[in-house]
């Protein structure tokens, strides 16, 4: 099987099994934050608060 047929068996497996109707699969907590953070459609001067240790690269350049 294709990794992508099994990565989209896989995405459709949990978001049924999470009560979502989608899921997406990234490669990394940072992949995944970065996301997180561009679906909120943060405009300039939204705040974002965020444990000290958190890579501030992630928040650069997302509103």
């Amino acid at each position: 099987m294709p990794a992508d047929a099994r990565r989209e068996r896989f995405e459709r497996s949990f978001a049924k099994s999470v009560g979502s109707r989608h899921a997406i699969s990234v490669n990394s907590g940072a992949v995944a934050l970065h996301m997180a953070i561009r679906m909120l459609d943060l405009a300039p001067g939204d705040e974002v608060i965020a444990t000290g240790n958190l890579d501030l690269t992630l928040t650069r350049g997302t509103a």
